[in-house]
Formats: C-alpha cells, structure tokens, sequence
C-alpha cells in the first residue's frame, strides 16, 4: 500500500498539507491518530443500472475536529458538491439521504489500520445517497474554504478487477477526477427497428462507459 504522501495523484499542495497534518498529530490525543479517522470518508459506487451511490462516513471518535455524531453528520452534508454546468450541486439536492451507524470502517477502506488501532471501538456516522446521474461521468468537489479532508475512493463498476482500489485525498477547492457511471440498460419492450436502435445505442454507450472506467482508474492511481 502507498503512503499519503507518495500517491502519485497528489499535487505539491497536498503534500505540503500532508506534512502540516501529520506535525499536527502530534498535538492530538493519541486515540485520534489513526489514518482514517482524520478524514471524511467518502465511496463512490456507480453500478450496472446507471445509478450512483454515494456513501459518506466519519469516525467520531477519533477525529480531531468531529466531536459528536451532530457534527460529523453536518460536516458530511457540506464537505462535497456534485459538479454540473449550472454549478455545483448539495447531496440533498440530489437525493434523500439515508443517515445509519457503524462500528467499524468500510472493509474496502483503501488504507490499512493503524497497529494502534487494535481492539479500540469505533463510532461512525454515515451518510448515504442514491440517484441516476443521467450522464455518463461525475465529478465532486470539496467547496473553498471547507475546513475538513476527504479520502474518496472508488466501488461498484468503477473498480476495475485485478487492480487497486482507486482513491485521492481531497481538501478544500479541490475536484475528483470523472467517475463513469453505466448507461441504463435500454428497455426490450418495444419491438422492431426501434428495438434494434436501442440495443446499438446501448452497447455504445457502454463501450464507452468502459473505456471511461479504465481511464478513471488510472486518473485515480
């Protein structure tokens, strides 16, 4: 697994707060020193019926501004902005949210945990969100001026088989590569040549859908 600090995704200004951060440890409890729990998770999980999920999560009890579930739970709803050529766009603008509680990190968490971590409990918040883009890729973006970091990675049928997990760390006024999202599957019921276009267009569109996903994979990496 690759350290923050050498992923070849981040820019001199995320290792310059990287290192600011990691010095800023110093100065926490040490039960708030785990590498997850210093950031806003987020998964981005399109899947094979063009939908996307959008799983968000904070372990309050190790991070070292959250606090308490109320603050992790207005820090999710704030921390990122789906792009559009209108502007960008809240979560709630795009779909319910569903709000639970967990115990333990996502499994697919693309760091591994601190020694440290051993045998300590966890107290997560989690924010999830599900919509149809209707488009083929998305992007989000951390708001200027957001005073939290994200580590965002990628599930569903972004993940390519046999590769890493792709994932980058994001903080205020930065933007996630595209994230491609599968065109729904054409509906069989009408018959003829109107049949016949939809299933073209939908191979189509997921070859290219496909040929977006192992860019995005790589854009990540």
């Amino acid at each position: 697994m690759e350290l923050l600090w050498a992923h070849p995704a981040l820019g001199r200004q995320v290792r310059r707060r990287a290192s600011a951060f990691l010095l800023g440890l110093l100065l926490v409890p040490g039960h708030a020193r785990g590498h997850e729990g210093a950031f806003i998770l987020a998964k981005c999980s399109p899947d094979a019926g063009g939908q996307l999920s959008l799983e968000l999560s904070v372990d309050y009890s190790q991070h070292p501004l959250l606090k308490d579930r109320a603050a992790a739970v207005e820090a999710m709803r704030q921390v990122l902005r789906l792009k559009t050529p209108g502007g960008p766009v809240a979560l709630a603008e795009l779909a319910e949210e569903s709000l639970s509680d967990a115990e333990a990190p996502d499994p697919e968490l693309p760091l591994p945990a601190e020694p440290s971590e051993a045998g300590q409990g966890h107290r997560l918040a989690v924010l999830r969100y599900r919509w149809e883009p209707g488009a083929l890729e998305v992007r989000f973006a951390v708001p200027s001026g957001n005073p939290h970091d994200v580590l965002f990675w990628l599930g569903g049928t972004a993940r390519v088989p046999g590769q890493e997990v792709p994932w980058r760390i994001l903080i205020a006024g930065d933007e996630t590569p595209p994230v491609p999202v599968p065109p729904r599957a054409p509906a069989w019921g009408a018959a003829g040549r109107g049949a016949l276009a939809a299933g073209i267009a939908g191979g189509l569109g997921l070859l290219v859908w496909w040929r977006r996903a192992r860019g995005a994979a790589a854009l990540f990496g």
